[in-house]
Order: C-alpha cells, then structure tokens, then sequence
C-alpha cells in the first residue's frame, strides 16, 4: 500500500491510494498559511473508490489477485509491451519500435525453415513435422505476445511454443543415433512427455535449456547403447564362447576399436564443433534476455537454435550400400528365373 500523487497543481490535490486494505480509515487535511490574516477558503474532500487508475489508460487489461495471507483482494493494471506505470500511462516503446520487435520476434522464426527443409529432402517426415510446428508455433506465440493477433488463448500458444522447441532440439539429437524405429519411437515418447512437463511448469525459466541439452544428450547417449551392445552380442554369439582370457580380451579390445573407428566415420565432425557453437550462442542469449533486450536476444536465439540443429542434423553421415556390388557370403552367384517356354518367330 502506497501513495502516489496525480494531476497535483497548486489549488488541487489529486492522489490514489494503491492496493489499500479493509478496515477504518481516516483522512486529515492541514492547510499551511504563512499569513497572519486568517483564511476564509474552504477545503473540499472527495473520495472515490476505482477498481483500476483510469482504467489502466487502455493501454492494460485490469486484473485482481488475493494478498500473501489470501483473506483480502487488490486490483492492478498489466500493461501490454509498449507502456508501463501503474495505470499504464507511460510509453515505453515507441510505435516504430513497436513495429521493428515484432518483425524481429515473429521473422526470426522463419530459420525454422532451414531444419525443416533438410529433414523434408532426406525424408526424415517426424522431424520435418517437429521443425515446422515449432516455427509456427512460435511465430504465433510472438504474434500473440507482441499484441498482433491472437489465434489461440495466450496459455495455449506459450505451451506450444516451449514445447515444440524442446522436443525440436532433443529430437535433432536422437536423429544422430541409428538405432531401430521402434527404440526411436520409444525414447521420442518419453522425450514428448518430460518437456510437455517442461514447458507446463515454469516454461520460461533458464535452466530449461540445460535441462533440454541434458535429455538430448541423454537420448543420444541411450541411442548410441542400445546400437553398440546389440553389435557386441551379435559379434559375440557369431564367434562363440571363448574360455581363454588372453584371447577374449583381444576380441573384446579389437570390437571396441572398430566401435571407436565406426563413430569417427559417423559424423563430419566440423558440422558437430559448428553446431555446439551455434547451441552455446543459443544458451547464452536466452540467459542474457531482459525487459529491456528482450527482443533481441529472444530473436537471435530463434536463429541461432535453428541454426544448431541444421549443423547437428548435417553432421549425419548417410550410409549408402551399393546392392549392384553385393556379392553372396559363399561367392556364388543366385539364380534367375527365366522364361523356359520357346519364343515363336515373327
């Protein structure tokens, strides 16, 4: 509870009280004369009760929240982006400002396009899907946020922002794995359900990009287990039991070494280097965020996230197989059926 004096001159006195309490109150008025001549001017009180000052000057919505002991209510004016003040009277963002940010917050998203169009040339549909939503979802959340357009409720396109995003970047990571689909589909199923908690509960705090990178690296990790240990048991079975530890030692020594060699062919490793880079500037922007710069570090995290997951996703080393080349463990040729009847002449 405060005051804060308003359209005061030297004949008027105009005040609001904010947030005031229940109870008995009392108003004293003291008129200061420097004269000995006493005053014949008389003092007039009026006192009105506003559920918000000016009707939040039309530039805010007028909401009402209980106190920290949830016994008494208060009214309070959320300003949109471009005012400020208690009854949101105050410009703080200029038309043309206004108009440069949301360019930047809703544009930005367009490097969505640049996953997505990779994801779409090779095929992979369930990222190309996870990249476009998530850049329109955030297209329309900034929309929505900037005061725009509204195309669903506020919460609704919060929700979809976040969450797309999050599954956006652990889904790049689980992409670099080669394992089966149904073990992709597996770890996708839990990825959708922990960063739909994500994005739930306290979306926009910044821990949740180390969370997100953890559960991506995680993913990739589980990927890389499931892959490596089914080509252990299958080298393991395929060359029997062996009791002598000299020489299982030196089979178990020798699979790890082509493991070793297998990821270092398995990615163009300038693409990875790149694409952590691009993911750290990410980090660093969403941290940097503020009331003030928002807009821009907001932006340049849509570039740069985006940006991150095209390196991650062409850092992939696509295994072709030439079937032309192929040739039967045994060495020997298949056999071809042919049409054995007699071929009439013309």
């Amino acid at each position: 509870m405060f005051f804060t004096s308003y359209n005061s001159t030297e004949e008027k006195i105009d005040f609001y009280i904010l947030y005031v309490k229940e109870g008995t109150w009392t108003f004293g008025l003291r008129s200061l004369n420097t004269t000995i001549i006493p005053s014949n001017d008389q003092t007039v009180m009026s006192v009105s009760v506003e559920r918000c000052p000016k009707r939040c000057s039309s530039h805010g919505a007028c909401k009402v929240a209980l106190d920290a002991s949830g016994l008494a209510s208060y009214s309070f004016c959320s300003c949109d982006r471009t005012h400020g003040g208690f009854d949101c009277s105050i410009e703080i963002v200029s038309h043309q400002g206004h108009i440069w940010q949301s360019i930047a917050l809703i544009g930005s998203n367009a490097a969505a396009i640049l996953p997505a169009y990779w994801a779409l040339r090779h095929k992979a549909f369930a990222e190309w899907v996870i990249f476009t939503s998530s850049g329109i979802s955030s297209g329309l959340y900034h929309a929505c946020d900037v005061g725009t357009w509204c195309a669903l409720s506020f919460g609704v396109l919060q929700f979809m922002d976040f969450w797309l995003s999050f599954m956006a970047v652990v889904s790049t990571f689980i992409y670099l794995t080669t394992i089966d689909e149904v073990s992709k589909r597996a770890i996708h199923t839990v990825v959708a359900i922990l960063t739909a908690l994500m994005a739930i509960t306290k979306a926009t705090r910044s821990s949740n990009i180390i969370l997100v990178m953890a559960i991506g690296a995680l993913g990739l990790l589980i990927g890389w287990l499931v892959e490596f240990s089914a080509n252990l048991s299958s080298l393991s079975f395929s060359r029997g039991f062996c009791l002598n530890v000299p020489t299982r030692r030196e089979t178990i020594g020798a699979q790890l070494s082509t493991l070793v060699r297998t990821l270092l062919r398995r990615f163009r490793w300038g693409f990875v280097l790149a694409g952590f880079s691009a993911l750290a500037m990410a980090a660093i922007s969403w941290k940097l965020e503020s009331s003030e710069s928002y807009w821009i570090w907001h932006s340049l995290w849509h570039v740069t996230i985006y940006t991150s997951s095209l390196l991650f996703l062409c850092s992939k080393v696509d295994i072709i197989i030439n079937s032309e080349n192929q040739t039967t463990p045994d060495g020997n040729y298949g056999l071809t059926r042919q049409d054995s009847f007699s071929r009439a002449e013309p």
